[in-house]
């Protein structure tokens, strides 16, 4: 549709007091439409009103609804970067134009030649401060006008660059106040539009042109009307697909729903996956100009089963949106609420609140149409009457999450055994364990076996806390309850145990599957001191012997002297450290260098004296020394299985063992395994946590 201005461009004539120029008497003679408007205005709301497709085109919706249209279309052209907007609505005359369209601030509710009822279908008005056409120019920076009420054909564009000029100059001539714009007169109408109003929007501004699809606009405006349906005798399309509740694409998320008002219970036909719903009172009393007022809240609240559910495309859906008349006035009241529980970030809804948009009160919305007034004593009433019912869906929503976390932690056989296995008044405190699991927004799986896995072992000691008390309440004769709590508390210890133990396999294996032979002997320098359980289970970590430690260095660094330099090459490092009554020295030899066994064992014999006359020293000579030596190679004398066993005779008179690198992690492993195997038939504790571990239910 290619359309000429009839005349050259767009201008705007001040208003009284200064002389026009010819040129500008010329174009207001050319053009029969005028928008008188102060430039002020239009900037602040046209140009910088909205930044969203979706909000400046539910403007141009409720135009449609306003004009008793039945059919409201959306073309989107993003290769021309063009929107069109039409419906099938009364249209306008030149008159309408002139004196109702581009009038901005006319008020229709104040009109008394025109009702605030449509005069088809009856229609509450949603328009009231004349404005909202101003938005199209903060998405658009040329909006062209096509209109006709079936009999006088009406076409115009106007320029958002024509404006800004005038704007400059009316800043330089210091003019504030009103001035006429004169939009251009095209010479084409469409063939198509016999009755009703097509506005197309072109050269589109850059930063509202990405997400521009409509699937996205059809989910945003499906948001932002209540009139969708057969009943309202109204109908939006986008891109040739009518917008439905179903486009909202939250509906089948909710999981509660409690709805408000007469006609609510539609909402539950929605949703197909609740787990319950319920009708709520709607009735709100407002204090307004010394008078308590009652009005009716309509719509409803929900809940969701994950936090995510919220979290999805391109908006957040944790609020609870407000209506005027069928059209969103305000995005979110939660906000305004005293919000931080957990409970709330489940939270979501869409509340109608028609009485605060009525003709005989003062207007709630603020100039950009999007926010209500908060200080308004009909929102402080809704916003109260939000809380109440929150703190009331927070008690509901609690509940069903307790009884829904049971329910999903006794699918499992063992914990359903252990649940069972537990007196009725520990029972009831599992099941709130459970409702404050299923609670949390943890959705990855193997986070939520960690967490019931660790859940109940804290219950279990909280558990045998009890039993402590206990002890003091038993009697002589209750011996046989004395051995219960003690086999519980054997019970608990054994499991914690097992945890640990299976973790430090975990962390063995890792370590032999990423360290190569030539950084293996660099990363045990480190670890082994830290991590003494790998050289022996019953060394759980080196305690504090700091005296002893910095003599024994002293002493070790005097013996290193005394070897060649061959000798001391080969070695890594020498420690001392102290862990479960025993004195230990750590001997790490280069992975790469073979060694005697003669040598070995007078270099270890010498540290060993070492290390005996500190202790000596101290006055704990008569406590064990062990010393671990850690090579790399076979030992030169280690041809046959004899000369293994005459070094480890060898070896056992100074209270000393070789290991070799590539044993060292595999006997390690199978220390702790052996612990494992040997324990299979241990706790029902154990047995739990690795059926948590193992099924497959969550």
């Amino acid at each position: 549709m290619n359309e000429t201005p009839s005349n050259g461009s767009a201008h705007l004539v001040p208003d009284g007091g200064q002389e026009s120029t010819s040129k500008e008497h010329d174009d207001a003679k050319q053009s029969t439409y005028q928008m008188t408007v102060s430039l002020n205005v239009l900037e602040h709301l046209g140009l910088n009103l909205y930044s969203k497709v979706p909000a400046v085109l539910s403007e141009a919706v409720a135009n449609a609804w306003d004009a008793d249209a039945e059919r409201v279309e959306i073309e989107l052209d993003t290769e021309d970067q063009r929107i069109t907007i039409t419906d099938d609505g009364h249209g306008m005359s030149r008159e309408d134009v002139n004196e109702r369209y581009l009038y901005v601030g006319y008020r229709r509710r104040e009109d008394e030649d025109r009702p605030n009822e449509t005069p088809k279908y009856g229609r509450p008005v949603m328009g009231r401060k004349g404005i909202g056409k101003l938005s199209l120019f903060s998405i658009a920076n040329v909006v062209k006008v096509y209109t006709t009420d079936g009999n006088d054909e009406n076409s115009f564009q106007m320029v958002v660059d024509d404006m800004r000029e005038k704007m400059e100059q009316e800043t330089e001539n210091g003019d504030l106040g009103q001035a006429v714009y004169y939009p251009d007169e095209l010479d084409h109408f469409p063939d198509d539009l016999e009755q009703g109003t097509r506005v197309v929007l072109t050269d589109l501004k850059k930063q509202i042109q990405k997400n521009l699809t409509a699937d996205y606009l059809r989910r945003r405006l499906a948001r932002r009307f209540g009139i969708l349906g057969e009943e309202y005798s109204f109908e939006m399309i986008v891109d040739g697909e009518p917008v439905t509740f179903d486009d909202r694409d939250y509906f089948h998320k909710l999981q509660l729903l409690f709805h408000y008002g007469q006609g609510s219970k539609e909402y539950v036909d929605r949703c197909k996956n609740l787990d319950g719903h319920e009708e709520r009172p709607s009735t709100i009393q407002v204090e307004y100009e010394g008078e308590v007022r009652e009005f009716e809240v309509k719509g409803w609240i929900g809940t969701v089963e994950t936090y995510s559910d919220l979290q999805g495309d391109d908006e957040d859906l944790n609020k609870i949106s407000i209506m005027m008349r069928g059209k969103l006035a305000q995005e979110d009241i939660l906000e305004d609420t005293n919000i931080g529980r957990l409970f709330d970030k489940y939270v979501i809804g869409v509340l109608h609140a028609d009485f605060f948009d009525r003709d005989d009160m003062a207007d709630m919305a603020t100039s950009d149409r999007e926010r209500l007034i908060k200080d308004n004593p009909r929102y402080e009433a809704l916003r109260n009457f939000v809380e109440e019912e929150l703190d009331y869906i927070d008690d509901v929503w609690n509940e069903h999450r307790v009884d829904e976390g049971e329910e999903k932690a006794r699918e499992i056989g063992p914990i359903d055994n252990w649940f069972e296995s537990l007196s009725e008044r520990n029972q009831e405190r599992a099941r709130e364990l459970f409702g404050t699991i299923n609670q949390m927004s943890v959705e990855d799986q193997a986070d939520k076996r960690r967490l019931f896995k660790h859940s109940v072992l804290a219950f279990e000691s909280l558990r045998y806390r009890d039993d402590l008390d206990r002890l003091e309440r038993i009697s002589p004769e209750n011996v046989e309850q004395l051995a219960d709590i003690f086999d519980d508390l054997d019970d608990i210890e054994a499991t914690l145990y097992h945890q640990i133990v299976s973790q430090r396999v975990d962390v063995i294996e890792e370590l032999q599957a990423k360290v190569d032979e030539g950084a293996l002997d660099e990363v045990l320098q480190e670890y082994l001191y830290d991590h003494p359980w790998l050289l022996d289970p019953a060394w759980e970590r080196a305690t504090s012997a700091e005296d002893i430690e910095k003599k024994a260095r002293s002493e070790f660094r005097e013996v290193d002297q005394r070897l060649s330099p061959e000798a001391r090459q080969g070695r890594v490092d020498i420690r001392y450290m102290k862990t479960t009554g025993q004195h230990i020295i750590i001997d790490l030899r280069d992975a790469n260098r073979e060694l005697s066994r003669a040598d070995l064992i007078s270099q270890l014999s010498r540290y060993r004296k070492a290390l005996q006359r500190v202790l000596n020293e101290v006055g704990r000579g008569d406590e064990p020394i062990e010393i671990v030596s850690i090579v790399g190679q076979e030992l030169e004398e280690w041809e046959t299985e004899s000369d293994i066993e005459e070094t480890d005779e060898m070896l056992d008179a100074i209270n000393a063992r070789v290991l070799l690198y590539d044993d060292l992690l595999q006997d390690a492993i199978d220390a702790y395994k052996r612990y494992m195997e040997e324990r299979e038939e241990a706790d029902r504790i154990r047995q739990l946590i690795e059926s948590i571990e193992t099924e497959d239910v969550f």
